[in-house]
């Protein structure tokens, strides 16, 4: 399962890993073979020399209000790690492969790492990154509280 969000708020993403939580809650046959990766993309506004002194204050609050949702997202990701956490190890897929295997995230083809329940990344998206994470995926889940057009549902059809 793939979410890619901007790291606000109101995006929803701390509704969508507790809804997540409530899914393993409720059936524990997909704690083992379920990988909930969740990708917040950081938007932050730039702020020029010329930027008037209300302007720079506007942003420290913006970069406040950015690490206080990070840490509450993260907090939330490592009760849900603690509480559903089973040692999967990925194997070396030997170049070839197929198989479920072959569906699952960047993070599951490297060799001898530990996938956790969600697994969480902070990144800057080019196209061709993102298309590959959304090919990767099985299940978008795109459920912002308020937004307007996001066109990473589309991408995701595509890339499928």
């Amino acid at each position: 399962m793939l979410g890619v969000d901007s790291v606000q708020s109101f995006a929803g993403v701390d509704l969508k890993l507790l809804a997540f939580r409530k899914v393993l809650e409720e059936n524990p046959h997909l704690v083992r073979n379920t990988v909930f990766v969740q990708i917040l993309v950081s938007r932050h506004a730039a702020t020029g020399a010329a930027a008037s002194a209300a302007g720079r204050r506007d942003a420290g609050g913006a970069r406040k209000q950015h690490r206080r949702v990070r840490r509450d997202l993260l907090d939330i990701a490592a009760g849900i790690n603690a509480r559903f956490h089973t040692p999967v190890v990925t194997a070396a897929t030997g170049g070839g492969g197929g198989g479920a295997s072959s569906s699952s995230s960047s993070f599951a083809r490297v060799p001898g790492r530990v996938l956790e329940v969600v697994e969480y990344e902070e990144a800057e998206f080019t196209l061709p990154v993102r298309m590959a994470w959304l090919a990767a995926a099985d299940v978008l889940m795109c459920v912002p509280v308020r937004e307007g057009f996001n066109r990473i549902p589309l991408e995701f059809v595509a890339a499928q």
